[in-house]
């Protein structure tokens, strides 16, 4: 919470797989030159935030499916909060910028657990920007630049990480 301004809380957040539609963001630099887009990922959701959510950013944010929770409460799928939160449409947050009391900076991303989704450029703009934010660099307008990545750029950065790892 200190670090980050939010978490995932057993019993009150939900972690299912789903494919939100990201396609509004805020005037953020970690949000600057973001394009919308939409991947199936674990997004996890109704996270626990800071009181009265101060210094946190959303960044982004969508309305969950009612498929994306059951009405049986669980450690990791429902609860009635969450339940009545999503039948009532209510927006959750599954990434948001964090400025922290002291000065320092915090992100909360709940996705990335599918690289290929790396491959879309809303996503993967999101991570650059916020990398360089939380390390207190400037964001350019246009955003950090990068080239969208294919299929074999993935593949060639996980064969470059292995040999990284092994010292080669």
């Amino acid at each position: 919470m200190q670090w980050m301004g939010g978490y995932f809380e057993p019993f009150w957040s939900v972690n299912p797989w789903w494919t939100p539609n990201y396609d509004r963001f805020p005037a953020h630099p970690v949000a600057r030159s973001v394009t919308p887009f939409s991947v199936r990922d674990e997004w996890y959701y109704h996270m626990r935030f800071v009181g009265d959510v101060k210094g946190v950013t959303p960044i982004l944010t969508d309305v969950p499916s009612p498929e994306t929770v059951r009405e049986n409460a669980s450690s990791r799928g429902c609860n009635p909060d969450i339940f009545k939160e999503v039948s009532e449409q209510v927006p959750q947050h599954m990434a948001w910028a964090y400025d922290r009391p002291d000065g320092g900076r915090g992100f909360g991303f709940t996705g990335l657990h599918l690289h290929a989704n790396l491959e879309k450029d809303g996503f993967c703009t999101v991570l650059l920007n916020t990398a360089a934010w939380v390390a207190g660099l400037e964001i350019p307008q246009d955003g950090v630049p990068s080239k969208t990545l294919s299929e074999t750029d993935l593949k060639l950065l996980i064969i470059e990480a292995k040999a990284v790892r092994e010292g080669k």
